[in-house]
């Protein structure tokens, strides 16, 4: 009787999974290619139009994905612009510190008008065929308004994909139609309809708000079928629909309760007999973790569904791929399961005015105790400027797996809500996932590249030295002044991030102290690769020269012309020697700070090392002070009372004339934040307390007033110094300040100003943080938050705040 019944509904509770050989192989072979790590990038910008006179700001979120934490191992991150074209424009290196990173772009009068590519990418991500790099389209105008023509392009493609990928002949299938243009971005229907070979209308559709339509739709073999899609302007597109092909079958997941799914197959009379009562193995997987279940298909069927516990599935995205025989699946469909994914919360920020020109914004979470890192951009609330393709939650939970990379996801995810419907039909639309089978089990990755940190340098010293000598790198920027330990005149350099166009510098220091240059043979890795981006969106653009909707952006505004005077003077006074702080007889005695001097000794303790004293800068057993100086050479032989203090003295220090009775201010010290100083090695006048010397530090009175020139323009006195430039070393992080725009009153600054960005933001608890920001009179602002706690749970909201409620 059961024979005799083509429909069948056959319903399993699954509550094992198979072990056969070949299900461990295909498992084994999925897990190798997951082997190395994934990491994914999101780039949070402070906008994505600019205006020449403004900078890019970002914050860059790294994220592993296979466990759904931050990404600790890199600290080398990369990232550029593109031209329209893809091709490259510039490119930098910044720092990732435990997953977290920030940086900017200054946008100078040579960036014309017109579309551009921001990407963001690591050294470790080129293990990958698939590229996990992010890309976000920027605009910037140099004095001009685009008027956007691309619209008029006539391109449009309709796609129509059955669900898990193959129409099934004479059953009901699920297909999402959707109509994209040449580079695979979305493109607006009305409606459209579904015909037989007679004309006659099986289906008319509408599609949903992110113009994706999933129908239902059962062909028959024998039968010609056609889609017809009417766009806004009344124009029509006729496309044939290809026929089911013999032995398909359809895969199709759905939500049946609160804690299962149902998967249901369907199969045609013809699939039916071929496999009546075999095996199928479906795989649920992603990022290397898999699940392999036998489905034993009944006899003389055209459907066969099982219900499945949401609990065994990953959060997020899970991929379905269905085999019979070979190792390419016969269907396959990614679906999101929503369950289990927690975000954090964050309060409505709360704004107080606390001074004329100042406002300060508070914020604060309502979940988790975990240590949370924002980053915020408060933009005008009427802004057209930002206009994101991704969000973070739409970076890391979906766009790595989904094979169309010019969709904007973060409309999936708005507010720290899942739009469930739309998102499925998304992912029906999308058919495979991005990772192909034929690459999986014949090419897996292999660690050609590795986690970049810092960058590298080694190094040969090509002549020996002396038994009292050792070679020395002076301090930089961001690391410590150190000797260098050598291996057969080989030397590879400790971790370390120099700044961009800054010079290594090396020399040989004997047992006195005294500086020599050294002749060595460099290899580093400070060079960035030149690349492009493949797929973009090549828009066209006409500007005109209507520049005054745009707000301006000028440093100059408070420029007044004077009428012609005639100066008189008496002779200069150095600014240095009328430092009331230096005693009179030193006024020409004291070392100035030149830019010379910077360049060559960034660290001022370094200076003191190069001066013949002997520095450490770590807490040592039985100190209380983490700062201690020393004379290098012996000063008395007798080690009586005082023992080795008064064989090796310290020097008296004065600090703005002011006698330092330890020495730990000076950790850190900077050259350039120095106007002069002054070494006095035999200490007279302190007499017999001077033993050790004397040192006077003067700080600089003016931070705005530029460190003093050298009277070359090149480097001068570099005798004792081998200096090797650094050509793509680290960007320093700049402090956002608000372009000087004209004028605060126009619809130009709240379409296209910025008011603040706060890349760094840590919440600690259920603690509230503060950052203020100006007061531009903007009655109502947007503020964007992204963030990422230290446990992996993500943090994408837009609040708005009205200052008429401000206190």
């Amino acid at each position: 009787m059961l024979k005799k019944i083509r429909l069948l509904i056959f319903i399993i509770i699954i509550l094992s999974f198979s072990h056969q050989v070949k299900s461990q192989e295909l498992g084994t072979v999925y897990s190798n290619y997951f082997e190395l790590p994934r990491e994914s990038i999101f780039l949070h910008l402070n906008k994505t139009t600019y205006i020449t006179g403004e900078d890019i700001y970002f914050k860059a979120y790294i994220y592993n994905r296979q466990t759904g934490k931050p990404f600790s191992e890199t600290t080398n991150l990369i990232v550029g612009i593109y031209n329209s074209l893809g091709n490259q424009v510039i490119k930098k290196q910044f720092i990732s510190s435990n997953g977290f990173g920030n940086g900017h772009f200054e946008l100078d009068s040579s960036f014309q008008s017109g579309s551009y590519y921001i990407k963001a990418s690591t050294n470790w991500m080129k293990n990958f065929y698939e590229d996990d790099s992010f890309q976000q389209k920027i605009t910037i105008y140099n004095g001009s308004v685009s008027k956007d023509i691309s619209n008029t392009s006539s391109v449009k493609k309709i796609e129509f994909t059955p669900e898990g990928g193959s129409l099934v002949n004479d059953v009901s299938n699920n297909v999402a139609i959707r109509v994209s243009d040449e580079h695979g971005y979305s493109k607006p229907f009305t409606k459209g309809i579904i015909k037989d070979q007679y004309g006659y209308h099986l289906t008319t559709f509408t599609p949903g708000k992110n113009n994706i339509a999933v129908v239902t739709f059962s062909p028959r073999a024998t039968f010609e079928y056609s889609l017809e899609i009417e766009y806004e302007d009344g124009s029509k597109q006729l496309q044939k629909i290809a026929p089911p092909k013999k032995n398909a079958v359809g895969l199709a997941i759905a939500s049946h309760s609160k804690n299962k799914i149902a998967i249901t197959l369907r199969l045609d009379k013809k699939t039916s007999t071929s496999i009546t009562n075999d095996t199928l193995l479906l795989l649920i997987h992603r990022d290397g973790m898999a699940k392999k279940i036998d489905l034993t298909i009944p006899k003389d069927v055209n459907y066969a569904s099982y219900l499945f516990d949401k609990s065994q599935l990953q959060q997020g995205v899970n991929i379905f791929s269905l085999f019979h025989d070979s190792n390419e699946p016969i269907a396959e469909r990614i679906y999101f399961n929503t369950d289990g994914i927690k975000y954090e919360e964050i309060q409505k920020p709360t704004i107080t005015k606390t001074q004329t020109d100042s406002l300060l914004i508070s914020l604060s979470k309502k979940t988790s105790n975990s240590l949370s890192n924002l980053s915020i951009s408060v933009l005008p609330f009427e802004t057209i400027s930002n206009t994101p393709s991704q969000n973070i939650l739409s970076a890391f939970y979906l766009k790595p797996y989904l094979k169309n990379q010019t969709i904007s996801y973060n409309r999936y995810f708005s507010k720290n809500i899942i739009d469930s419907l739309e998102l499925d039909a998304l992912l029906i639309s999308q058919g495979q996932s991005r990772y192909l089978w034929k690459r999986i089990l014949n090419n897996p990755p292999k660690k050609t590249y590795t986690f970049s940190q810092g960058v590298s340098i080694k190094g040969t010293l090509n002549k020996k030295l002396r038994s009292n000598e050792q070679l020395f790198l002076h301090a930089g920027a961001t690391y410590p002044a150190q000797t260098l330990k050598l291996e057969k005149g080989d030397f590879t350099l400790p971790l370390i991030f120099p700044e961009t166009e800054q010079a290594l510098q090396f020399s040989i220091i004997s047992g006195r102290g005294k500086l020599t240059k050294p002749s060595l043979s460099i290899l580093s890795s400070d060079i960035l690769e030149k690349d492009f981006i493949t797929e973009t969106y090549n828009k066209t653009y006409s500007f005109s020269n209507e520049a005054k909707i745009l707000p301006i952006v000028s440093n100059f505004d408070d420029i007044e012309q004077l009428n012609e005077v005639i100066l008189t003077g008496k002779k200069k006074v150095s600014y240095e020697s009328s430092n009331p702080l230096v005693p009179s007889f030193l006024k020409n005695k004291v070392t100035v700070v030149t830019e010379d001097l910077v360049f060559k000794q960034p660290s001022f303790l370094d200076i003191i090392r190069s001066r013949g004293y002997t520095v450490r800068e770590d807490l040592q057993f039985a100190s209380t002070t983490r700062v201690q100086i020393r004379v290098r050479t012996q000063q008395s032989f007798g080690l009586g009372s005082g023992g080795s203090e008064r064989a090796f003295p310290q020097p008296v220090i004065y600090f703005n004339d002011v006698k330092l009775i330890d020495f730990d201010i000076l950790t850190g010290l900077r050259t350039e934040d120095l106007e002069s100083f002054y070494f006095q090695r035999n200490g007279a006048s302190e007499g017999v307390n001077g033993t050790g010397g004397v040192i006077r530090i003067y700080t600089r009175r003016n931070l705005n007033k530029p460190i003093k020139s050298d009277s070359k323009n090149e480097i001068s006195n570099m005798s004792e110094v081998f200096a090797y430039p650094i050509k793509k070393g680290f960007e320093k992080e700049k402090k956002f300040i608000q372009p000087d725009y004209s004028t605060y009153d126009s619809k130009a600054f709240t379409n296209f100003g910025v008011i603040h960005w706060e890349p760094e933001l840590i919440l600690d608890g259920k603690k509230s943080s503060s950052f203020n920001i100006k007061d531009t009179s903007v009655k109502k602002l947007m503020v964007h938050i992204e963030g990422m706690t230290l446990d992996g749970l993500l943090i994408s909201t837009i609040k708005t705040l009205n200052l008429h409620n401000s206190n």
